[in-house]
């Protein structure tokens, strides 16, 4: 399969923001069909001399045969993604083996197609690149990606249809994705730059990081949405320098809710005005919604 009829397959030759939750679920049942065995854990670890592991523990392996038979059993979303989540984070005892690999994709892709959003992101980290599965993804520019080819092609449109339909329901890795990308700072340029919607996942991402990383750092692509919101306003130039919404607007939304500022609604009024007068419907809307609070 080329590149081009790959993403006629699955609708990324159109509207990826429009058509990512469709583009998604093909993607994944794509990765399905082609794995149309993959082996079991026991297996795995019994039939491959090259497997290390020794640092797993045996109640850590049981947990993960159990987790599996549960998973073939009944098919639940929670427990395909869990077992995804077990084969990926313990990747490193086999990193030859083809195996492994896509026993895990199997079941991301499962869970995916059964709505986990988190799954959704990992099909599209495999339509990236990042699992290195050269028996299911063949990369663009290889000659072996032609038509008798039956491998999928690496597409990083596609990976990134699959991040936003993620990152719609709620997942960190598309939320984190999709904030670069309509920043206009993702390696990939995938979209035309969009502050507000930058803006918007960026909001979800450190709401998130609050909910989740109080006390440990239990979601790493959470905690990019405070970090990244502290570059934003380190980066910042002088006041005085300020030719467009976007940095008024920063200061103003972390002065309302206390994030890398202290927390001040006069201070963050006075800057969501000041975006405003740069056309900013958003920053209007934040200043009306301010001034309630304070009561003005």
């Amino acid at each position: 399969m080329t590149l081009d009829e790959q993403r006629k397959l699955l609708g990324a030759d159109g509207d990826i923001e429009r058509d990512c939750d469709c583009i998604a679920r093909k993607a994944a049942g794509q990765v399905l069909d082609r794995i149309l065995v993959a082996p079991l854990i026991s297996d795995l670890m019994d039939g491959a001399e090259e497997l290390d592991v020794a640092d797993l523990g045996e109640r850590e392996i049981s947990n993960a045969l159990d987790l599996e038979r549960r998973a073939e059993d009944k098919g639940r979303p929670e427990d395909c993604h869990a077992l995804a989540q077990w084969l990926e984070r313990h990747r490193h005892v086999a990193m030859h083996s083809q195996g492994w690999v896509l026993a895990m994709l199997k079941w991301y892709a499962k869970a995916s197609l059964s709505g986990v959003a988190a799954a959704t992101s990992a099909v599209g980290r495999a339509y990236g690149g990042w699992f290195d599965d050269s028996d299911l993804f063949a990369e663009p520019e290889e000659d072996a990606a032609t038509v008798e080819d039956e491998r999928l092609v690496q597409d990083t449109l596609v990976a990134a249809a699959c991040e936003l339909s993620a990152a719609r329901r709620g997942d960190s890795y598309g939320l984190y994705q999709w904030f670069l990308y309509y920043m206009g700072i993702h390696d990939e340029t995938i979209c035309e730059r969009n502050f507000d919607k930058a803006m918007d996942c960026l909001v979800r991402l450190v709401n998130r990081s609050h909910e989740v990383n109080r006390d440990v750092i239990r979601d790493l692509w959470a905690f990019q949405g405070p970090y990244q919101l502290e570059r934003l306003v380190k980066s910042a130039p002088l006041e005085s320098k300020w030719d467009d919404h976007e940095y008024p607007y920063v200061f103003g939304l972390c002065h309302e809710h206390g994030w890398v500022l202290e927390k001040d609604l006069g201070k963050a009024l006075d800057y969501y005005r000041k975006a405003a007068t740069f056309g900013c419907g958003k920053a209007a809307a934040a200043a009306k919604r301010v001034e309630m609070e304070l009561g003005k």
